[in-house]
């Protein structure tokens, strides 16, 4: 059996995927969120990347699909709509899934703070998305339930390759979201 130099999955996915992680948080941290550009490409991002990721099992399902929810509130009530989801090829590990979308949780609070600056009315008002429950409380599951597994075999090497793939998929999506000239209106 293969040594890992990690002692559970939670450490293996958190190091294997750091590169992917930060080149997506790099892009994120581009969006101007006090701007109405800057709140709807990140809306825009995270819809086309949620809608595009497909999963059988995981925790964050319903979580995922009451953010899309808001996400297209929000961007309603800035008079815009979602570009049509890039295609991802395949299913993704449900496991890989819940790792990027729960922990995502997390710098969502960061991004509510930014957006909360904004003294912008319109931008004020499209807020469903930055203020929804953080989840913190199924990524301390999520956590506690990775410690406990393995580092090495095929389930591990699943979730570490797809948990870095989304981390492209969604910075794939930011990258088409800054670079709109125009954001999609309805």
């Amino acid at each position: 059996m293969k040594v890992s130099k990690h002692p559970n999955l939670r450490l293996r996915l958190r190091a294997d995927t750091q590169a992917s992680h930060a080149a997506l948080d790099a892009r994120v941290s581009e969006f101007d969120l006090t701007t109405r550009f800057g709140v709807t490409a990140l809306l825009q991002m995270q819809i086309t990347g949620l809608q595009a990721v497909t999963s059988d099992g995981g925790t964050s399902a319903n979580l995922r699909a009451d953010m899309i929810a808001r996400a297209a509130d929000d961007l309603a009530a800035l008079g815009c709509t979602a570009p049509q989801a890039p295609a991802m090829p395949g299913p993704v590990d449900p496991v890989a899934v819940d790792y990027v979308f729960l922990r995502s949780r997390m710098g969502s609070r960061v991004l509510a703070l930014r957006w909360k600056a904004s003294t912008d009315t319109a931008v004020q008002r499209a807020g469903r998305y930055f203020t929804a429950p953080d989840g913190l409380g199924d990524w301390r599951t999520f956590r506690r339930w990775a410690e406990t597994q393995p580092a090495t075999g095929a389930q591990a090497d699943r979730a570490v390759a797809d948990a870095a793939r989304l981390f492209t998929h969604f910075e794939a999506c930011a990258t088409r979201a800054a670079q709109t000239q125009e954001p999609t209106h309805a």
